[in-house]
């Protein structure tokens, strides 16, 4: 089985439990915005455990992507399945992901500008640019005369 099917039907596996055990039953059709908003709150504040058992937070983006998954998933049951098993529309259109930390800014140190300038000023041997070390093997090689 590929692995991002496996991540897939793990996230998913994630969503049917808390449902589950939140409110008792499996039903996808009685699953409401405010329903899938709670998951995404409780994966962001303990959505997986800890190899000692323990409840420990996701990060943003995997919280995100829980949810992508389960977009997936009401999709393609909006677009499948009967009208009637989502009486209320696709749940997950009306949850917003969580917003992202901005990226840290990030440069390069002296020693990494000195590296990429002296890479840059190195003068390049290819076919485009004269003969490399190649020609210059085949030519000490070539028999007096001959020219490679």
């Amino acid at each position: 089985m590929p692995i991002l099917f496996r991540k897939w039907l793990r996230h998913l596996e994630r969503l049917r439990v808390w449902i589950r055990s939140g409110l008792g039953h499996e039903r996808v059709s009685a699953i409401t915005a405010r329903e899938l908003a709670a998951w995404r709150d409780h994966l962001a504040a303990a959505g997986w455990q800890r190899k000692d058992g323990s409840a420990a937070a996701m990060a943003p983006a995997t919280v995100n992507n829980h949810l992508a998954h389960a977009s997936a998933l009401f999709s393609w049951i909006s677009a499948h399945a009967p009208a009637a098993l989502l009486p209320g529309g696709d749940p997950s259109k009306r949850v917003e992901p969580l917003r992202l930390p901005a990226p840290e800014v990030r440069a390069l140190n002296a020693g990494q500008v000195r590296t990429v300038a002296r890479h840059r000023a190195a003068p390049r041997r290819d076919r485009r640019t004269g003969p490399g070390p190649a020609a210059a093997a085949r030519a000490r090689t070539a028999a007096p005369g001959e020219e490679g």
